[in-house]
């Protein structure tokens, strides 16, 4: 198959990254966005002056080796990421 031109309705987690394994593949990839910023529901607002994060707060299969580790970490972002280890 070729290189095909890729259009993804949405800026949010799954839209970027669709668009990063896309990208990586060799295809041209468009991401079109309705708010100012990407991000969907992983974003923040500031209320006087207190900022809320209203993304999820919780992911499970983190662990090294685990689905959600080996996904971030072909990202490239595990290490921007500050992950709190639930008992």
């Amino acid at each position: 198959m070729g290189k095909e031109r890729v259009a993804i309705i949405g800026g949010g987690l799954a839209g970027l990254t669709c668009g990063i394994l896309l990208a990586e593949a060799g295809h041209k990839v468009t991401i079109l966005e309705q708010h100012r910023k990407p991000g969907g529901y992983l974003s923040q607002f500031t209320r006087r002056g207190v900022a809320f994060d209203i993304g999820f707060h919780f992911i499970g299969g983190l662990g090294p080796g685990e689905p959600a580790w080996t996904f971030l970490a072909h990202l490239d972002v595990l290490d921007r990421l500050n992950l709190i280890r639930f008992p």
